[in-house]
């Protein structure tokens, strides 16, 4: 039965596609008898006759994203599922796909864990990430610096579709060269918020004030309401703060992705931005935004010289 089902999950939607792509093609099925439900879009019924009918010729293969949805629904909707896995049709290979295990205590779960074929798609930690990102540019002829793909990563979130995206700009951009330096992803490379935060935050915490005060002010001209930037400083400040107890407390890189819900290579950072950081600095800066932020909210003073003035250290 478990040539006939198929269950993987994990945190990476690219990782899982990719994934199931590679099942597909080593099946040898013709793509004309592939077909792909999204249970977050498409009704369940849909998908269910779709597993129970018989193709004409030769087998083929239903893929289902999102199928944890199904342990919402009606006990007969649940009934019919686990009927149907205990006993597939043989014409039908099935493959569901998952952002995390269903939980064994429930029937659907139980019954998968018995039958079918279940497979955790691991997200990549932070050398395997710089690694993919070598390996996309070498296979297109192009050279990345190991600070570039570095940079990369961080500006594009550890999203792997980003990283693609990005990648053909790089190449484009590198084509007399195919050389891909720092200075080419700073200038192709956009930023987003969380990454104009990060490095805010990094220079507050570092005691740069010109250039906390450069960075908020780029921000003012980009739109963004000061209070919004504070708030996100504020998270940034407390995530650090949780980081560093935990590790206080033993817990390892894959603990604290798990804890965050976060990849691994966002764990990476933030473990080692933690590390560089004191507890006692962490909750004094958190205490000091909670009271700018009273300040800002009962009118005593206006909400963007109360963050230059926090970031100068007033």
């Amino acid at each position: 039965m478990a040539e006939s089902i198929s269950v993987y999950y994990g945190k990476s939607e690219y990782l899982l596609n990719q994934v199931v792509i590679e099942r597909i093609r080593m099946l040898e099925v013709d793509p004309f008898n592939v077909v792909r439900y999204d249970l977050l879009d498409d009704k369940i019924d849909d998908a269910y006759e779709d597993v129970r009918t018989i193709p004409f010729f030769e087998r083929k293969v239903v893929v289902i994203d999102n199928f944890d949805v199904v342990t919402n629904e009606t006990e007969q909707t649940i009934s019919q599922w686990t009927a149907y896995f205990k006993k597939p049709s043989p014409d039908v290979i099935l493959i569901l796909v998952l952002r995390q295990r269903m939980k064994k205590n429930t029937v659907i779960g139980k019954t998968l864990d018995q039958i079918a074929h279940v497979e955790e798609v691991k997200d990549l930690d932070h050398k395997s990430f710089l690694s993919f990102i070598g390996k996309l540019f070498e296979e297109e002829g192009f050279t990345i610096e190991k600070r570039a793909a570095e940079l990369l990563l961080e500006r594009t979130n550890h999203d792997f579709d980003a990283i693609v995206q990005e990648s053909k700009k790089l190449m484009l951009f590198a084509a007399d060269d195919r050389i891909v330096t720092e200075n080419m992803v700073i200038e192709l490379v956009s930023r987003n918020l969380e990454e104009h935060i990060y490095e805010l935050t990094n220079a507050f915490l570092s005691r740069k004030q010109a250039r906390s005060i450069a960075i908020f002010a780029d921000l003012i001209a980009r739109n963004e309401d000061p209070i919004r930037i504070m708030g996100s400083i504020t998270n940034r400040i407390r995530t650090l703060l949780q980081t560093k107890i935990l590790l206080s407390k033993g817990y390892r890189k894959d603990e604290i992705s798990a804890y965050f819900g976060v990849t691994s290579g966002r764990a990476y950072y933030m473990i080692r931005d933690a590390e560089g950081m004191s507890v006692s600095d962490l909750k004094d800066q958190l205490e000091k935004l909670f009271e700018l932020d009273y300040h800002i909210k009962s009118g005593r003073i206006d909400k963007r010289l109360g963050v230059e003035l926090y970031l100068l250290g007033a």
